[in-house]
Formats: C-alpha cells, structure tokens, sequence
C-alpha cells in the first residue's frame, strides 16, 4: 500500500522511485495499491483504478478505459489535467 508516496518529491526523485517501484512489482509479481490525487503517478504506475469518492466506490476498472468516458468527478477532474495522448 503506497499512500500519496510521492508528495513533496522532487521531478527527479519522483520519476525515480516510479521506475523503482514499477520495476519491484513486475519482478516480485505483485500487485501495488496506490493512492494518490497525482493523475499522472496514477497513469504512470497503474493499469487498473477504483475511484473513490465520499469514501465509496464510484468507478473501477483498466484506468485508460475509464478516462475515456468518466462517470465520477474524480475521474473528470484527473482527465483535464492529464497530458494529451494519454487519455
């Protein structure tokens, strides 16, 4: 479980630790559950995604998929910010 590990990180150090932590995951085969307000750590280091808004569930599933056609207002929210190409 990361919880917000990258606040308060330098670009450098950030872009860093997420090639580490891709890097751990893919050969320990295992799973890392992120939480983050960053669009971009969650497109950078997640495939799948729950949105959670209010503290329940409002969307889950392949991130990119759910970008394409947001239903919560978390998920509008981190797709005007996300970069073009990503969505």
């Amino acid at each position: 479980l990361l919880d917000e590990p990258f606040s308060g990180l330098d670009l450098v150090i950030k872009l860093s630790l997420l090639d580490e932590i891709r890097e751990l995951a893919a050969n320990q085969q295992m799973s890392v559950i992120l939480v983050t307000h960053d669009p971009l750590e969650a497109a950078s280091l997640c495939k799948n995604a729950i949105v959670l808004e209010d503290g329940r569930l409002k969307e889950s599933g392949e991130l990119l998929e759910l970008l394409k056609n947001p239903t919560s207002q978390t998920l509008q929210t981190f797709k005007i910010h996300m970069p073009t190409g990503i969505s």
